[in-house]
């Protein structure tokens, strides 16, 4: 397992976000999952579970507590810690939401597609087209 590889001996574990979209009805399908994961990072590590990340706009608000209800719940009987305030804790101010809502553009349109296995692995014969706007592709950029 990676964790034992990298001699790690604490996660912070924060699941549940896209499930919250799903709402209530998928609540089984999401605890079966997690609860299957816990005792496999709790073997070697401290585990702390942390209240699923809620959406920036609005997704039902039962869900959200159906969730989060569900992750504590999980955890007392492990005696995990569990924080739930979590989320309230942390008032970002404007411009940090700005900078991450800038890193993450920057991530998708640009970062994300460069895929160092066709670049520079067993597939860099590969033919690379140009970016958009005149840039060049990511094998001459990352090439030089």
């Amino acid at each position: 397992m990676q964790l034992k590889k990298v001699g790690t001996t604490v996660v912070i574990s924060r699941f549940g976000k896209i499930q919250l979209l799903d709402g209530p009805r998928r609540l089984e399908d999401f605890t079966k999952a997690y609860d299957k994961l816990v005792p496999i990072l709790a073997r070697r590590t401290d585990v702390t579970l942390l209240v699923p990340s809620a959406f920036e706009w609005s997704v039902e608000e039962t869900s959200f507590d159906v969730y989060t209800l569900a992750v504590e719940e999980m955890a007392t009987p492990r005696n995990i810690p569990f924080i739930r305030d979590f989320v309230e804790e942390i008032k970002p101010s404007t411009k940090l939401v700005a900078t991450v809502r800038e890193k993450h553009r920057l991530w998708y349109e640009y970062w994300r597609p460069a895929n160092w296995k066709c670049l520079f692995g067993d597939e860099n014969r590969r033919v690379f087209s140009n970016a958009s706007r005149g840039l060049p592709s990511f094998k001459q950029e990352w090439s030089t």
